[in-house]
């Protein structure tokens, strides 16, 4: 403090408290709580009565120095955007990231319309119910858990626990009915949930080697597959988590995956740039698509499911005659991250990541 007579002092994780001391005695006067990651910056008001407080949790706090009260924040300071999920209907927009905050926009305006306080150092995965109520937040430190968030209520009214590292990418089945989620770092696990009862895990597939990349549901409900760091697909019966067919499907990490709305083939894409399609019944290999040699990011289908629209790390959006196997038509240029997709009717909103804690939205009419 200016007078000297109160030392201020911030902890990291798993801490992420400040310690108010008196500096003479070293007495422990008070603690401030309130961040969710690490403390990174402090500084007291001219006059000593405010301290002011900043986190990896992306959050700036004022607190009165006398009573320990939270006077005021701010949590706009984000750096980076590490998540995003688009509703079924395109209209909002859910953004995660280092805060533990999980931003709602309006995809019309651009307007922030929520903040949702998960109380984790990082949003690692957004999913969307099919009708929109519902969003589904997998989380980082310290528990790693995944939330279910009511859209209109901005409450939290679930929880499942059970990864043991940060939970990478998820995926509902198309009735909404069960949610499949994919570990990193040593946790290289899927679980599949019930999300209508219970919080324990249906069923957990183990033995990926590598981190769980990408993951979905057939239209049917019938399989759900899985592809990981190493470039290992799985076919697995959704019902019982028994593995039908595991294949070495790519040379490097698969990072999107898309069952073919019309012939109910599964289309994978990896960081080698390729689409390969397989025949889900047998596992058999049935062809590929060449696009620009970057990390395939994105797949998914418009319109009636007779186009593919590929988007990859470099931003380049390909889009892809079904029926001939060829593009008829490419957006390029844009250096942003392709993050995530969603379509209605013949509109296509392209969800677009700087890195550096900007997102743009693309409207694409096709």
């Amino acid at each position: 403090s200016p007078d000297g007579a109160i030392l201020a002092s911030g902890g990291s994780y798993p801490d992420n408290n400040i310690h108010l001391w008196n500096a003479r005695s070293g007495e422990l006067l008070r603690v401030l709580e309130g961040h969710h990651s690490g403390v990174r910056s402090l500084a007291f008001s001219p006059d000593g009565r405010t301290l002011v407080s900043g986190g990896w949790d992306a959050m700036l706090y004022l607190w009165d120095v006398q009573t320990g009260e939270l006077k005021a924040s701010n949590d706009e300071h984000t750096s980076v955007v590490h998540s995003a999920a688009l509703s079924p209907d395109g209209r909002i927009l859910a953004t995660g990231g280092d805060a533990g905050l999980i931003r709602l926009w309006d995809v019309a305006s651009g307007a922030k319309t929520g903040v949702l306080n998960a109380q984790s150092s990082r949003i690692t995965s957004l999913v969307f119910s099919a009708d929109g109520s519902t969003l589904i937040a997998g989380t980082d430190e310290p528990d790693f858990n995944i939330q279910l968030w009511d859209v209109g209520s901005g409450e939290r009214i679930g929880l499942f626990e059970g990864h043991r590292n940060f939970v990478q990418v998820m995926a509902l089945s198309s009735d909404g009915r069960f949610l499949a989620s994919g570990g990193a770092l040593g946790d290289n696990a899927v679980r599949v949930w019930d999300v209508e009862g219970g919080n324990s895990p249906i069923y957990v597939i183990e033995d990926h080697v590598r981190s769980v990349k990408s993951l979905a549901f057939s239209a049917d409900g019938r399989f759900l597959a899985t592809g990981d760091g190493r470039g290992t697909l799985r076919l697995v019966d959704a019902a019982t988590g028994k593995i039908q067919h595991m294949i070495e499907g790519h040379d490097c990490a698969i990072t999107a995956l898309v069952f073919d709305p019309g012939t109910g083939n599964l289309l994978s894409g990896g960081c080698d740039g390729l689409v390969r399609f397989w025949d889900v019944e047998s596992g058999e290999f049935l062809g590929q698509l060449a696009g620009p040699d970057e990390v395939v990011m994105q797949l998914g289908f418009n319109g009636a499911g007779n186009e593919l629209v590929t988007g990859f790390k470099n931003g380049a959006l390909w889009f892809w005659d079904m029926a001939l196997l060829e593009p008829v038509a490419k957006i390029e240029g844009v250096t942003d991250t392709v993050q995530t997709l969603a379509f209605e009717g013949g509109k296509i909103v392209a969800v677009l990541n700087d890195g550096g804690g900007t997102i743009r939205l693309w409207e694409i009419l096709r």
